[in-house]
């Protein structure tokens, strides 16, 4: 399974690993992808949402073939609620 950045996801384990607590590359103030419980300062959602980038272009960088595009709200939402639920390892 393809994941990140060409980065191999091997199983859900290992894209949660890649996410939660993890550096954000390129990200010289040392922001994490995933804070569980504080989505506010989990870089993904920066990126999703086009805020506060440190590097980089939003994500997703192509979407359904075209240039960047916003992910539809309900989607980055569901992911905002994850964060605020501690993002649990399901």
């Amino acid at each position: 399974m393809e994941g990140c950045h060409t980065r191999p996801m091997r199983s859900a384990a290992s894209a949660y690993e890649f996410l939660v607590r993890s550096k954000a590359t390129g990200c010289s103030d040392k922001r994490l992808l995933v804070v569980p419980g504080d989505p506010a300062h989990s870089y993904v959602i920066d990126k999703l949402v086009n805020r506060n980038l440190c590097t980089g272009v939003p994500m997703p960088k192509v979407l359904r073939g075209r240039p960047w595009e916003q992910l539809p709200r309900a989607q980055v939402q569901a992911l905002y609620d994850w964060i605020c639920e501690g993002a649990p390892n399901n």
